[in-house]
């Protein structure tokens, strides 16, 4: 199951960029030179949870000034909390100049800050990783209205005492069946609450609101029925 979320990013990031026009060959030989902060870029995926321990998963895209994807050796990429304390990752190559890097938090890991540098240059994202856990129980999903086939909730996300999860990535709407709904504009409104809005069809309809958050999945967290009025 470990290898799941990187199968994933493969995927995910396989199909998000234009096709390469070199052969494959070629796009997997070393090449180096000068890192362009402006040109590259550095994602955060929501965290696995295994026994209470998050594994993050970042993906790093480094080119050069002019856009060309750009390597460089493992001791010249460090995570540092409040721009100081190393953070120790495992790092993987995908292609030229990408990498996935795995951060496991623990007990000891620290809410502060976390930056991401590449030969000494502080790159222009920045995150905060959370190890707070949320609790299924005391997660809850509330209607706030409904009308004209929007229908707009509000999720809290909560811990074991009812205190609200701050989170480093959105958290995902998954509604069942799948293909009857979206969900649009959501909105971090405060410390472990969210606000979003979902459009629904023009007949009777059951759905099943599912969340995916912080390595946790919920289902079926809210029941959301509809009965079209006769005109």
């Amino acid at each position: 199951m470990k290898v799941l979320p990187l199968i994933f990013l493969f995927i995910l990031f396989s199909c998000a960029e234009a096709p390469l026009r070199q052969p494959a060959s070629i796009d997997t030989d070393f090449f180096f030179d000068d890192i362009s902060k402006e040109q590259s870029m550095v994602r955060l995926f929501p965290p696995e949870n295994e026994d209470g321990i998050l594994h993050y998963y970042f993906y790093l895209q480094l080119k050069n000034k002019v856009g060309r994807y750009t390597d460089v050796e493992e001791r010249d990429i460090e995570l540092k909390q409040d721009k100081s304390e190393k953070v120790d990752f495992k790092l993987v190559r995908q292609l030229r100049g990408r990498y996935y890097l795995k951060v496991d938090t623990t007990k000891e890991f620290s809410q502060k800050q976390l930056d991401v540098y590449v030969h000494g240059k502080l790159m222009k994202e920045q995150f905060k990783l959370s190890m707070a856990p949320v609790d299924k129980k005391m997660t809850k999903l509330k209607l706030l209205s409904k009308r004209k086939h929007r229908a707009k909730f509000q999720l809290n996300l909560n811990d074991k005492t009812g205190k609200g999860v701050e989170i480093p990535t959105t958290p995902e709407i998954i509604v069942d069946p799948d293909g009857l709904a979206e969900i649009e504009d959501m909105v971090h409104v405060k410390q472990g609450v969210w606000e979003f809005t979902m459009t629904y069809p023009e007949h009777n309809v059951v759905l099943y609101l599912n969340v995916r958050a912080h390595g946790v999945y919920v289902e079926k967290l809210f029941r959301f029925h509809h009965v079209e009025k006769s005109r």
